[in-house]
């Protein structure tokens, strides 16, 4: 594989077998594997990349937070462009803005879900039927549809979908009104992250809380202590409750102890319920 992900042709002989195997018959997403364990895969992009990720009964995951694996996601949007982290069940990993754009595309043929686990307990999951994800040229502006009141659909005078992709930086004198970035007066930057900022109260990119630390004023809900948190931020958040946070703030003031982003073909048929319940069901709270 060269530096920029991409097959480079080289005879199947030595230690090139595996990846000569490799090259042969790969799967665009990770569909084909849903009879098939969980585990790391590479796929094959439409561009020839080829890019390795998680597969979970026919999920493709482009998004990951967990126990393990610790990845800093307080990173510049060029950063985001690309990959980073360790795709897995319980790690950090990020697939990358440039590669979800190949992947995803703007034909709408995949939907999203987005699971989300306080220790052992899943969370409510929040779904996105036939995303579209735009080039860099319009920022990476993620569309699709969706139903209720929560998850990416939030509306704070503006909802996720149909907003760019954003840092805490990019989003320049806006982060001030941000409520999710900004709780103390516009002076929270570590673990800002990035993330697609419309409504201002999701942010799965944010700084990752060890599960039951002193940050969480209850941690068998993941609730945080908004004074506590001051240095870090809000956390790994996703808008499941219209109720104000502490009266004031639009985000649940919850931050998740596993997190992901999955796509996978529209109108596949998959138990998100159970699948979910196995995903949160073995979190480490000493990893």
């Amino acid at each position: 594989m060269g530096s920029d992900g991409k097959w480079v042709p080289a005879s199947c002989i030595g230690t090139a077998y595996f990846v000569c195997e490799l090259s042969l018959g790969l799967s665009s997403d990770c569909s084909p594997y849903a009879s098939k364990e969980p585990g790391r895969r590479i796929i094959e992009l439409t561009d020839g990349t080829l890019a390795e990720t998680y597969c979970d009964k026919g999920l493709t995951v482009i998004q990951s937070r967990g126990e393990e694996k610790f990845e800093s996601f307080d990173r510049s949007y060029e950063q985001y462009d690309e990959h980073f982290g360790t795709p897995g069940k319980n790690t950090n990993f990020w697939f990358g803005l440039r590669r979800m754009r190949t992947l995803i595309g703007a034909s709408g043929k995949y939907d999203m879900a987005i699971q989300v686990c306080c220790g052992n307990q899943p969370g409510m999951t929040t779904y996105v039927q036939h995303i579209k994800l735009s080039g860099k040229d319009k920022q990476y502006q993620l569309d699709g549809t969706a139903s209720g009141e929560s998850g990416l659909h939030y509306s704070n005078v503006r909802t996720d979908l149909g907003s760019p992709f954003a840092t805490f930086h990019t989003l320049g004198d806006g982060n001030k009104y941000c409520d999710v970035l900004n709780t103390y007066n516009g002076n929270i930057k570590e673990g800002s992250g990035g993330f697609w900022f419309g409504s201002c109260t999701n942010n799965l990119n944010g700084y990752y809380y060890k599960y039951g630390s002193k940050y969480y004023k209850n941690p068998a809900r993941c609730e945080l202590d908004l004074q506590q948190m001051e240095k870090h931020g809000t956390g790994i958040e996703i808008r499941t409750d219209r109720s104000p946070t502490n009266g004031t703030y639009q985000f649940d003031g919850v931050s998740w102890t596993r997190a992901r982003m999955v796509i996978y073909p529209s109108g596949m048929s998959i138990d998100m319920q159970a699948n979910s319940r196995d995903y949160c069901a073995d979190f480490n709270p000493t990893a």
